[in-house]
């Protein structure tokens, strides 16, 4: 099977995969983060994958995915040591130094690197929250391919709850961003393993409510500020641009400009100052308020 067809075989169960270096695990496309969000189409898959088969691929994760990277001989052993077992049932990969498992979550897991090591290095199991990871049929730069031992299939099972413990107590908690108020949540500011991903979720909400790319870069570049640690300004420009290039959005527009109410965004834009919420308030013009 060639590389478009496991890149198609991917996106048929969810998942998103975009065109790595080959023997590496570097991106060759420049805005690979909106893909966090949306599948690839089949014209971004048959340009990736159609031609190339020398390329590696990765899928990204998030959206409910998670990966356990099991990392040098004897990693295993680790978990076992916690009284901790993985589903039989869940797809199970050979990387080029030991393997990675597929879960699936109810909530945002971040990165945790060393979530179990041995003296603080290898053998060590690490978890890939966000980002992405190498996929078959790639090939490892010391040679080895990665290989299905157990494909993914229609269902990946949920990651059990003692794992899930482990990784909060490791990383701290994580922040549910959604329902009403998720905006403001957000804009407080998010940890490590959430930063990638509530950039581009409020980078979508604050152009899809046509406002232009580099007032949204100014909004979020306040947000990556309040997060721990910081999430660095051209982190936030690369993905509100990426973003705006998925969306047709830009810094400029030509469009007749439409009246946003203050309501729609302003209770949940808000501005942290030194830990309190100051909303908008009202003003005498029934056209934004």
């Amino acid at each position: 099977m060639g590389l478009l067809s496991y890149a198609k075989r991917y996106r048929d169960l969810g998942m998103h995969p975009i065109p790595i270096e080959a023997k590496g695990k570097r991106p060759i496309i420049d805005s690979w983060k909106k893909y966090q969000i949306e599948a690839p189409d089949d014209a971004e898959l048959q340009t990736w994958f159609g031609r190339d088969d020398n390329s590696n691929m990765a899928v990204i994760l998030g959206r409910g995915l998670i990966a356990v990277d099991f990392d040098g001989e004897g990693s295993t052993e680790l978990l076992k040591s916690k009284g901790i077992g993985l589903p039989i049932e869940a797809p199970l990969s050979k990387t080029g130094n030991g393997h990675h498992v597929l879960l699936r979550t109810l909530e945002p897991i971040g990165d945790c690197v060393g979530l179990l090591s041995t003296n603080g290095g290898k053998p060590q199991i690490d978890i890939r929250g966000i980002g992405y990871i190498v996929v078959p049929p790639s090939t490892h730069a010391n040679g080895n391919k990665y290989e299905w031992l157990i494909p993914p299939s229609d269902t990946i099972p949920n990651a059990p709850k003692e794992l899930l413990d482990l990784i909060r107590a490791k990383n701290g908690p994580t922040k549910k961003l959604n329902g009403p108020g998720w905006v403001s949540e957000a804009l407080a500011g998010v940890g490590e393993g959430q930063r990638d991903s509530t950039c581009a979720k409020l980078a979508g909400y604050f152009l899809g409510k046509q406002i232009d790319s580099n007032t949204v870069k100014l909004i979020l570049n306040a947000f990556g500020s309040r997060c721990r640690p910081p999430f660095p300004e051209q982190e936030v420009s690369k993905t509100v641009d990426s973003i705006a290039q998925k969306h047709g959005a830009t810094g400029e527009t030509d469009r007749a400009i439409v009246p946003i109410h203050i309501k729609d965004i302003g209770l949940d834009f808000v501005e942290i100052l030194n830990g309190k919420a100051v909303k908008f308030a009202p003003t005498s013009f029934k056209e934004l308020d």
